[in-house]
């Protein structure tokens, strides 16, 4: 399951690009293996502060065509102006990113971690409220079998403080983002799914 941030601090084009990409050859590949997925993306769309609005892309349920991936390009392509939320709240109820027979259940989320109110110092940043709410939620998370995904998009590494399993796109290595990602799915998908299979 892919929860992407879809908000106006991370819109750059070429993350954006190198995003789209990587999600869409993560889901041609996943599709070609018969493993189910689903997509959503989130933000405070409306700058209000106080909620988190997340847009369902595709359900796990949902075939993977070529019309599904034109549908998600087309709505990752617009609409990057809302606001950041605190990614901990999507963390309450993970179940609801997954069909109720899933076995493995490996949750991606891209994102730059800097909270609503991103901080002048990286310490700042992870040593956060919100961060810490984020730590907790994914550790909690993880006593309940779920793997959790956490990829850095920037140049601060955050997600590393914050996930058991991380990846920090940069500038440096963004044009990689696709094969980088397929490869940490690939990985946790082994590790995960034969323990419980």
């Amino acid at each position: 399951s892919f929860l992407l941030s879809k908000c106006r601090r991370i819109f750059n084009f070429e993350y954006s690009i190198a995003m789209l990409s990587a999600l869409l050859v993560s889901l041609h590949v996943l599709n070609e293996h018969d493993i189910s997925t689903s997509v959503n993306s989130f933000c405070d769309i409306k700058n209000s502060k106080d909620t988190i609005d997340i847009f369902n892309l595709k359900k796990a349920e949902e075939d993977y065509t070529e019309e599904k991936e034109e549908e998600i390009f087309t709505n990752l392509c617009k609409n990057w102006h809302g606001d950041s939320v605190p990614e901990h709240q999507l963390l309450l109820n993970c179940e609801k990113y997954f069909s109720p027979d899933a076995q493995t259940r490996i949750l991606v989320i891209l994102s730059d971690f800097r909270g609503q109110r991103a901080k002048e110092k990286i310490e700042n940043e992870i040593g956060s409220f919100e961060n810490r709410k984020l730590k907790e939620a994914v550790l909690k998370n993880q006593e309940k079998n779920y793997v959790i995904l956490g990829v850095g998009l920037g140049s601060r590494y955050i997600a590393e403080h914050l996930f058991t399993d991380s990846l920090q796109i940069t500038a440096d290595n963004f044009f990689s983002m696709p094969n980088l990602i397929g490869t940490e799915i690939a990985r946790l998908i082994q590790i995960h799914h034969s323990l419980r299979s």
